[in-house]
């Protein structure tokens, strides 16, 4: 059925890391379906892999403000010593490919 179809897509693009896209389908699955478990097992990881992408999305951010600050600021009005720790800490929290796309941000 078409239920069955939305879950299978749903299924494929979560694989391919494709969330969003991947949530929406499970979701119109499980209306029509809502005491389908696979269902429903399927959509609480998407959402969970949806919530990660965003926590990483909201560090990527904050680490590019501070980099940017940073670079803006007077050599003399702040402790490099401080600022790198700072940076150091918030980095611990995000996955390493987020924190090579701050430090080494494409030139062009």
């Amino acid at each position: 059925t078409n239920h069955k179809a939305r879950f299978r897509r749903g299924t494929a693009l979560a694989r391919l890391g494709k969330h969003t896209e991947a949530a929406a389908d499970l979701n119109k699955a499980r209306r029509a379906l809502p005491q389908d478990k696979a269902i429903r097992r399927e959509l609480k990881q998407v959402q969970e892999a949806l919530k990660v992408e965003e926590e990483a999305s909201r560090n990527r951010s904050g680490l590019a403000h501070l980099r940017q600050k940073l670079e803006d600021m007077p050599d003399d009005s702040f402790s490099m010593q401080d600022a790198m720790k700072e940076v150091e800490r918030m980095a611990k929290q995000l996955p390493t490919s987020s924190l090579k796309e701050v430090l080494q941000p494409d030139e062009g």
